[in-house]
């Protein structure tokens, strides 16, 4: 290889690693851990997330309704929606929204994975979300 070669193909890596070249864009809905993993797949404890499940458990959803999207609980611009657009072919996910933050809900932790404190105390101080969580886990065969 010719060294400005080298050097051209070292600089397009160094981009590569440090984010600033990235095969996948992220986009107004993804929170900033889902853009982390876009830009850098299998890379979860550097982007702050929890890898997904290893082949010896279940799939979310996998057992659940086919369902491309529904709220359930909506107060103000917040809300909670439930998807499982391909039931057993990809994790189907329960998830917060408010403007353009989005939380995932981790069915095992019975939390929003990197939400806010408030967020996850409506769990347990209001009725109707708790409510609405739970219909979600239903939809997902949960």
């Amino acid at each position: 290889m010719k060294p400005s070669l080298f050097v051209l193909v070292c600089l397009m890596a160094a981009a590569l690693a440090c984010g600033t070249l990235s095969s996948a864009e992220c986009n107004a809905t993804d929170s900033t851990a889902s853009c982390c993993v876009k830009q850098h797949p299998g890379q979860y404890e550097r982007c702050g997330v929890e890898a997904p499940p290893t082949n010896n458990t279940r799939m979310l959803g996998e057992r659940g309704t086919r369902l491309d999207s529904k709220t359930l609980w909506q107060r103000g611009k917040a809300r909670l929606d439930v998807e499982n657009p391909a039931p057993g072919q990809r994790p189907g996910q329960i998830h917060y929204q408010e403007g353009n933050e989005t939380y995932l809900y981790e069915p095992v932790k019975k939390e929003f994975i990197g939400a806010p404190r408030r967020i996850n105390d409506l769990l347990r101080e209001d009725p109707k979300f708790a409510a609405a969580v739970e219909k979600a886990l239903r939809y997902l065969g949960e």
